[in-house]
């Protein structure tokens, strides 16, 4: 039996899902455990406006207990009103359990559903189970994925709003379903207010939808006749019409109440307090300090010369971890996953095309959306502060990394020769496999963890058994 049959047995491919899907979960709980607190990007930050959440059942106001997390009004909020009413569930049934241990395990949940979603999400491109394996493991060996899937912040349940919308958008391709599409409206205003940095992705989204909704606007317009005559099934869509109206009246109230008030989508702390209280917060504090001490203009990168060092630091807080601690690639490394994607991208283009709508579809919402990060966001930043590395975060491609994973794997496994395929798949899982925990495992150092905690015992157990193992392998081998 070949390779490719021993994959379509069921029971085996089930397994090998169910594991990586397993291993990542161990891998996340672990990172939420152990590891010390203040180390995962921004987290002391999203742990005291939580906390700040769980003393109002609404939003806190600016006052001299939040000053020093800058301006907490007038920005997308839902996780953190989220995390505020776990802390309060928390307080009845756990009062004991420390907050931050209890908001890394709802981000450890998350996290893996964020993978099984994109499992999904790869499963609507191709039937290839080839492809499903290698994009979850992938992605489940994506160390920065899953060392963020563990710590307490809005980027994970960013990442699910995303993959949501994007399997929802898949779907709405394939066939028109009102059903579908007014949860699609509601998962895009909940990631709308989670982060603004969701806007983007939701602008390929709508574009894409309202198309298709124009070109299948008989059948739309069937379906609500339908629904109108169908007593039971309006029914059930009138709670979802609620929901979805009460969201669209917070996303106007905050992005809508942004322009109004303070002519921005994302007013500056300084436009909604004073400068003094502003200089609370550290964040705020070391940015100015960065940007009145910046060299001039004219010394800044041209974005053609700033692209080769982006896409350098993204690999590398990608395949990496990029934190308050970090624990960065050696120059090999970025070489093995820089040459995965690239000649996975460059095998796509060359022998899959893109006259497939879901492809044109992944392609334009993974162009836009790094346009907007790299040249809007972090260019920018860069020619404000001087800093080559000025906001450049790995976390922040994750909402289109399933989408790239998926184009990667498709190029990747584009050759018909089934001894061919299984190469590939073996050296690209084994890059991502190696470049995960036994990455982490060899650089790690104790201050990693919480002080008096099993963290560097644990590590070193299991470096002891992977070596003891790969040893005694060895000497089997002729």
């Amino acid at each position: 039996m070949d390779l490719k049959s021993f994959i379509k047995l069921d029971s085996f491919y089930k397994v090998i899902l169910v594991f990586l899907l397993l291993l990542f979960f161990l891998q996340s709980l672990f990172f939420a455990l152990y590891v010390r607190e203040g180390i995962f990007p921004d987290e002391a930050h999203h742990l005291k406006l939580s906390q700040l959440y769980s003393e109002t059942l609404g939003k806190p106001s600016n006052s001299e207990e939040s000053f020093h997390l800058g301006s907490i009004e007038n920005i997308p909020y839902l996780y953190h009103w989220i995390s505020g009413r776990i802390l309060n569930i928390k307080k009845v049934i756990l009062p004991s359990v420390d907050d931050l241990i209890v908001l890394r395990i709802f981000t450890v949940i998350t996290g893996v559903i964020n993978l099984y979603v994109a499992y999904e999400i790869v499963k609507s491109i191709t039937k290839d189970k080839l492809q499903h394996i290698l994009v979850v493991g992938m992605l489940s060996n994506t160390l920065m994925f899953s060392f963020i899937s563990a710590g307490v912040g809005y980027d994970p349940l960013l990442i699910l709003f995303s993959f949501l919308s994007i399997l929802l958008t898949l779907k709405l391709l394939e066939k028109n379903s009102l059903t579908l599409l007014l949860l699609l409206v509601l998962i895009l205003l909940a990631g709308m207010l989670t982060k603004i940095t969701f806007l983007p992705l939701a602008l390929v989204v709508i574009i894409f939808v309202v198309v298709t909704i124009v070109k299948q606007r008989k059948e739309y317009l069937k379906e609500i006749k339908s629904l109108v005559k169908d007593k039971d099934k309006l029914k059930y869509l009138i709670p979802l019409l609620v929901i979805i109206s009460f969201f669209l009246f917070l996303t106007l109230d905050l992005y809508l109440g942004n322009i109004i008030k303070h002519k921005s989508l994302t007013p500056s702390c300084t436009q909604v307090m004073k400068e003094e209280d502003c200089m609370r917060s550290i964040e705020f504090s070391s940015y100015l300090e960065i940007h009145e001490n910046a060299s001039s203009q004219e010394e800044r990168l041209k974005p053609y010369w700033y692209i080769p060092h982006w896409v350098y630091l993204m690999t590398d807080r990608v395949y990496g971890i990029f934190g308050h601690q970090s624990m960065l690639l050696s120059y090999g490394q970025f070489s093995r996953y820089f040459g995965i994607i690239a000649l996975g991208i460059i095998l796509f283009l060359t022998n899959c095309g893109v006259k497939n709508s879901k492809y044109k579809f992944f392609i334009s919402l993974i162009l836009f959306y790094v346009f907007i990060l790299m040249y809007r966001t972090n260019y920018q930043g860069y020619l404000s502060h001087g800093l080559l590395h000025a906001a450049v975060q790995g976390r922040y491609i994750f909402p289109v990394i399933a989408p790239i994973y998926i184009l990667v794997t498709q190029g990747l496994l584009s050759f018909k020769n089934k001894y061919v395929r299984a190469i590939i798949f073996g050296v690209v899982l084994s890059v991502f496999i190696y470049g995960n925990m036994p990455f982490f495992m060899k650089n790690f150092t104790e201050d990693w963890f919480f002080e008096n905690s099993k963290g560097t015992e644990i590590i070193i157990n299991m470096r002891d058994f992977l070596y003891t193992t790969n040893h005694k392998i060895r000497t089997l081998l002729p």
